[in-house]
């Protein structure tokens, strides 16, 4: 989650130390009507009226309306309906946790 700062312990832009991944082909990712607030989106991911903070999303991940997602790293592609909350949950908080589908 340090990668999501503003200014994270690790550069993903220092041209001294690149980092290599292997090419995917994929579009880039589209956000429509969204808030993002120092969040990392992979390529191929649609975002559709989601509110994100402190975040990683994950290649192909598809995101939707009204979706809540706080303090997150979500590496699988994720299938989000519409009013889903995704945070960290303690045993104390865990009613308003939901399970998340792998979009197939």
């Amino acid at each position: 989650m340090a990668l999501c700062q503003p200014i994270p312990p690790f550069d993903f832009y220092d041209g001294a130390r690149p980092v290599y991944t292997n090419p995917r082909f994929l579009p880039a990712s589209k956000l429509e009507h969204c808030t993002v607030h120092n969040a990392l989106i992979s390529e191929g991911c649609l975002l559709q009226g989601a509110d994100i903070d402190r975040a990683v999303i994950g290649i192909r991940s598809r995101i939707g309306k009204n979706a809540r997602i706080r303090n997150s790293l979500l590496i699988a592609p994720i299938a989000m309906k519409p009013w889903t909350r995704c945070a960290p949950a303690s045993p104390r908080h865990s009613a308003g946790r939901h399970r998340l589908g792998l979009d197939h």
